[in-house]
């Protein structure tokens, strides 16, 4: 049965997007969440108020993501959005 689903898309289905984005409580600085197989809907977590409405097991694997220098850059300097594979 597990051959039926290819890898790919196993791994299109956990897939998330964390993007730059403004606290709609505080108006600071804050990430955006978007997970692909929760049909795109946006999850916000803010580092200056302490707001989330991320799931706590999506929010450890991005803010483990954000450790990464290179991706944390990608974010905050350069205003890119990244992808990350969950698990």
């Amino acid at each position: 049965m597990s051959e039926h689903f290819s890898n790919k898309e196993v791994e299109e289905k956990y897939k998330a997007i964390i993007s730059p984005a403004r606290c709609p409580n505080c108006e600071g600085d804050a990430i955006s969440v978007t997970v692909k197989a929760m049909k795109g809907s946006m999850m916000i977590r803010c580092f200056s108020c302490s707001y989330s409405d991320v799931i706590m097991w999506i929010e450890k694997q991005v803010l483990d993501a954000l450790k990464n220098a290179k991706i944390f850059n990608q974010i905050w300097k350069e205003g890119q959005s990244i992808e990350i594979t969950l698990h």
